[in-house]
């Protein structure tokens, strides 16, 4: 889903009044006492250019907000944590990007978008989850025929910079 897409689905259900999440992403209801008396919502929560290393979790929440993403090797255990670099601390956004790094290849890692609002008010998402991409396999390879491995040219068609044949 786009985020103009995005931007107007949103737009039209704060315009409704509506408090159902949009497209299922779950979420939790605003804390008593919160300024905005309607739930906060995380829109289309999703991973997405998963790759061996890294991934990039998306979403759009119904106020603006910060954003982080925790996320960690078991559902109940999200103990590493990534922000939007677009963002700083104090910034806040209906649309978020959060790209976490240094992943292991062929992982299922489990994630949450927490959201803080200016209220001071935090969120989180339902977990979810996604896998990294199995690691190209790249092959080292070792010059066996190199002049530093011991082997000596016997003949040759033509030199060029009149070089010996040793010393190529």
């Amino acid at each position: 889903m786009t985020r103009s897409l995005m931007t107007t689905l949103r737009s039209a259900v704060i315009a409704a009044g509506a408090t159902a999440s949009i497209l299922g992403c779950g979420g939790t209801d605003a804390p008593s006492g919160s300024a905005d008396t309607g739930p906060m919502e995380f829109i289309d929560l999703r991973a997405e250019d998963i790759g061996a290393n890294r991934a990039v979790i998306r979403f759009g929440t119904s106020r603006q907000t910060t954003c982080e993403a925790e996320y960690g090797l078991q559902e109940d255990v999200l103990d590493l944590s990534a922000t939007d670099p677009s963002m700083g601390p104090e910034l806040y956004a209906f649309d978020h990007e959060v790209p976490p790094e240094d992943l292991q290849p062929a992982t299922l890692y489990h994630y949450r978008a927490r959201a803080t609002d200016e209220a001071g008010d935090t969120y989180f998402s339902d977990v979810l989850q996604f896998a990294t991409d199995v690691a190209d396999i790249v092959a080292e390879l070792t010059n066996f025929v190199g002049l530093d491995q011991g082997t000596s040219v016997s003949g040759v068609s033509s030199n060029f910079g009149g070089v010996g044949n040793d010393d190529a």
